[in-house]
């Protein structure tokens, strides 16, 4: 991506640069090993927390911070779980 999130300034539709430190690719880059790690932990726990693990789950993303954090787990944890093995 060229171009990062774009902000409405006194009515002036502004582009930021692609990595500018408010950026959502910014933020992405920045924790995205955390938001993997998070992920990979959750999944982990899937055997020992059994049947109830989908609702342990929700529980769990909802301490976790920003929404757009979450749905960084959320999205790593989907792709964690379609990988065979």
């Amino acid at each position: 991506m060229a171009q990062g999130c774009a902000d409405d300034v006194q009515g002036k539709r502004v582009t930021l640069p692609a990595q500018a430190p408010g950026s959502r690719e910014h933020y992405h880059r920045e924790h995205q090993a955390r938001a993997m790690a998070e992920a990979q932990r959750l999944l982990a726990a899937r055997e020992a927390v059994g049947g109830r693990w989908l609702g342990w789950v929700a529980a769990e993303l909802y301490t976790q911070g920003p929404p757009h954090y979450v749905a960084m787990v959320r999205r790593a944890l989907q792709r964690l779980s379609k990988q065979p093995g």
